[in-house]
């Protein structure tokens, strides 16, 4: 290396810190994580509007348009599920009315049974159409595009904390996890995920930051030690040694 450089810097690239896989963000049953204010962040963005999270975390790992990811999200669960809600509240709404129109007690109940029973059908094809449309988000939408926020960031598949299914002893994965979390617990998917892009980018930034002028920023991984806490390791290399053909570059 050049004695007549400003900053003289030789980053351990064998080192185990810089080999060490990134891992998820606190536990996905967490919503909070570690009561952080990105944390907070995460969890009432994801709360609140849940399309905008989805669509955030893609623009920012995958590099997609954040509306479009938003608009896929309403178009495959909004709609139906804001049908239910209105097919619900109109059929507990007329029914009420129904019973209230009856001159006793049994005719009443008589006649709030009679309503019920003529929205039973309508119901049923709503529910049918919210599991069908809950299967083929996490099977075609949801599960494979949390796969990809994995791969991006260097998440290996059976990181403890973004389990929710049986996995082999082998470390082979016998059902598809990210499926399997996108269909029981969506909110905690999404939140554990836009936790994990908040503390990457953070990091990223910090080392950034601190990396000096003629150097490149290779990787600034998120490492969750033993004790549950996030730390960063990264590593910065003179531009034009050859290092960083070896190293991904964080895509946030």
């Amino acid at each position: 290396m050049s004695t007549g450089s400003k900053y003289v810097l030789e980053p351990d690239l064998e080192g185990a810190d810089w080999q060490q896989p990134r891992s998820w963000r606190g536990h996905w049953l967490c919503c909070l994580g570690q009561c952080l204010p990105g944390d907070w962040s995460a969890c009432c963005l994801t709360s609140f509007l849940p399309c905008i999270s989805f669509g955030w975390s893609s623009h920012r790992v995958l590099h997609k348009s954040l509306w479009l990811e938003a608009l896929k999200y309403v178009a495959v669960l909004g709609v139906v599920n804001c049908i239910y809600f209105i097919l619900q509240v109109t059929a507990d709404f007329t029914c009420a009315k129904a019973a209230e129109a009856g001159t006793t007690h049994e005719d009443s109940m008589e006649r709030a049974s009679l309503c019920h029973t003529a929205f039973a059908p309508y119901t049923v094809v709503v529910r049918l159409a919210v599991f069908v449309c809950a299967v083929y988000w996490a099977v075609c939408v949801g599960g494979p595009r949390r796969r990809q926020l994995r791969q991006e960031l260097g998440i290996p598949p059976t990181d403890s904390n973004g389990q929710c299914c049986h996995m082999a002893h082998d470390n082979s994965e016998r059902c598809n996890d990210d499926c399997c979390l996108h269909y029981w617990c969506l909110p905690c998917a999404l939140c554990q995920e836009a936790r994990t892009v908040l503390a990457v980018q953070r990091e990223q930034q910090l080392a950034a930051a601190n990396t000096p002028a003629g150097y490149m920023l290779l990787q600034a991984p998120l490492v969750t030690d033993a004790a549950g806490m996030s730390r960063t390791a990264a590593a910065a290399v003179p531009v034009g040694t050859g290092h960083g053909a070896g190293a991904a570059a964080l895509p946030v």
